[in-house]
């Protein structure tokens, strides 16, 4: 979709930035409470992080967590970084594509990934990266454009989009959004390779899926 350079990343977050307390924030939430029972210094890995908007929000809810931001493009970890300092949060950075994460096995109590495996060119590939980067009894939360989901409400974003990002962000928005893949194989995706307790949820034109690893 974007040659992911300076221009392009700060561009991408800059057209973004208006659309988190819409989107990235009640995800940020959602995830929390979640995760609300987790010791302090449980690490959480944010998949294809982008500009760190859901990170950071998760960062701001639950502190004490170790945080680590991955994404394959080195100037939107650049970005990212500044958006964590803006916040008053710091965390670690991995370059590297999500398909082959540069991480051990069972660093991870947590790991998220937000808008991704639309793009991704092997789905099953970056859920099972997930799964082994995990600690036993970790999980995993997934949030993506839902094939089954409603085109209505996606309609009604991209006319925000349009509003707040201008109309390059609003097509690159409806482009990804028609690449979604159906939720509900997405959990199916989960249980193949492996994770326990994997679960589906509609949530307008998104899904959120989520999986435990088993002892």
């Amino acid at each position: 979709m974007y040659e992911w350079n300076e221009a392009t990343c700060r561009q991408y977050a800059d057209g973004m930035r208006p659309m988190t307390r819409f989107d990235h924030r009640r995800w940020a939430e959602r995830i929390a409470r979640e995760i609300s029972g987790l010791p302090p210094g449980a690490t959480l890995v944010d998949l294809a992080t982008g500009p760190a908007f859901l990170l950071t929000a998760i960062g701001k809810l639950a502190p004490g967590l170790a945080l680590v931001a991955q994404d394959r493009a080195e100037p939107m970890l650049a970005v990212a970084r500044e958006e964590a300092a803006a916040a008053g949060l710091s965390f670690a950075t991995v370059c590297c594509p999500a398909e082959s994460l540069a991480l051990d096995d069972g660093a991870a109590d947590v790991v998220t990934c937000k808008q991704l495996l639309h793009e991704a060119d092997d789905p099953r590939q970056v859920v099972a990266e997930a799964l082994r980067v995990l600690k036993p009894g970790g999980r995993l939360f997934l949030i993506d454009f839902d094939a089954d989901g409603s085109r209505l409400a996606a309609a009604a974003v991209r006319t925000l989009v349009t509003l707040m990002g201008g109309l390059a962000m609003a097509r690159a928005f409806w482009r990804s959004y028609k690449a979604g893949l159906r939720g509900v194989d997405v959990r199916a995706m989960l249980l193949e390779v492996g994770f326990e307790h994997a679960t589906y949820e509609k949530a307008g034109f998104n899904y959120f899926v989520g999986g435990t690893k088993g002892p």
